[in-house]
């Protein structure tokens, strides 16, 4: 090339110009040849540094590609190929390593060596294959191992600690039948418990006397499970003490009603039905106080009633006594109210509370 270089300018100073554009013509063919050599020798200087690496010959493909880079320094498959060349014993150790790991069970240990492996050579070949390779072993093993906790949670009643460990589970394997059974008996035991708690809350709130809590309570066991004749007669139970307590309050907020034959006779059956109910501390109050009113209504006492022969007298929801100048009649305690009428005088209703034996008068004295 430098001959021809001088040739070309020696015609161009001697107006040579015919031979100087030949010369010209002579050199590009010669830097083209040069060029196309160039380039073949570069590809197979890649080419077998690539082959070098396969056979693991790091030194070979070293040479190979820093001749490659001598032809073109900034070719990128020779850089890289450089650089694995120069990573590559390292690599291979790492991978020996690896395999004695792994055949130890030492997996964690494998998978950071394999990272750092990757990380200075990620096309070695069959390093990706191992990494899969050890990502399973380490999935069966934590499976393994969370299926082994979770069994182990079982048997110690811990429900709920061994239902997470069992979900961990499936999120590794969602195929896993042995998780899959793992929660339901993790979820029967949770369902266990919580009847137990539930049946505990019931019976101490009923025993409280807080019957909407130990409602509640029962409910909830039923909602679980709707068969379970504990929770079904304990709440019918509630319901009971429930509506006891809703009559005996009707009772004892207007104990004047027991004065009827028909309210007395009804306070005596609810008593005699609440016999077979266990009453704690203030229904029990409440059923004395009634007892006591019954014993208190149940004996009659003599009323004397005065009039003009004239006035028809009645008591109300008792019956109609007529006319009379004296009259004397049994009755409860209580309230009761007498209607006075009479022809051409006004009608008097008068009420009186009797608690032991007495004399009224009930006459029609203003004409209308």
């Amino acid at each position: 090339m430098g001959s021809i270089e001088k040739d070309i300018d020696r015609y161009f100073n001697q107006n040579l110009f015919s031979e100087a554009v030949k010369s010209l013509n002579e050199g590009i063919e010669v830097s083209n040849n040069i060029i196309k050599n160039a380039s073949i020798a570069l590809n197979q200087f890649i080419e077998s540094g690539f082959n070098f690496l396969q056979l693991n010959s790091a030194i070979d493909a070293e040479i190979s590609f820093k001749k490659a880079l001598e032809i073109d320094p900034k070719n990128s498959l020779a850089i890289k190929g450089l650089s694995r060349a120069v990573a590559l014993d390292q690599v291979s150790n790492y991978i020996n390593d690896i395999n004695l790991l792994i055949s130890v069970n030492s997996l964690d240990r494998a998978k950071n060596l394999i990272n750092k492996a990757i990380q200075l050579d990620d096309e070695y070949p069959g390093i990706n294959q191992l990494r899969s390779e050890i990502d399973e072993l380490i999935q069966i093993r934590d499976l393994e191992s969370l299926i082994s906790d979770g069994f182990k949670y079982l048997k110690l009643l811990r429900f709920a600690d061994a239902k997470i460990i069992f979900e961990k589970a499936l999120e590794l394997e969602e195929n896993s039948k042995i998780a899959s059974e793992g929660i339901n008996l993790a979820n029967e035991g949770i369902k266990k418990n919580t009847i137990e708690d539930e049946k505990v809350f019931a019976y101490e709130s009923m025993n409280l006397e807080d019957f909407t809590k130990s409602s509640m309570h029962f409910q909830n066991i039923l909602d679980l499970d709707p068969n379970i004749q504990f929770a079904i007669l304990g709440l019918q139970e509630v319901q009971n003490l429930v509506e006891l307590e809703f009559h005996l309050d009707r009772y004892l907020d207007r104990p004047e009603r027991l004065s009827s034959p028909n309210v007395f006779e009804e306070a005596i059956e609810i008593l005699n039905s609440s016999n077979s109910l266990n009453l704690q501390k203030r229904l029990f109050s409440k059923k004395e106080k009634l007892e006591f009113l019954l014993n208190e209504y149940a004996n009659e006492i003599n009323i004397i009633l005065f009039s003009d022969n004239k006035t028809q007298v009645s008591i109300l929801n008792v019956g109609t006594l007529g006319t009379f100048n004296k009259k004397e009649i049994k009755l409860y305690p209580g309230k009761y109210t007498f209607i006075g009428k009479r022809k051409g005088f006004v009608t008097i209703r008068q009420i009186f509370d009797f608690t032991g034996s007495t004399s009224v008068k009930i006459q029609c004295i203003e004409k209308l």
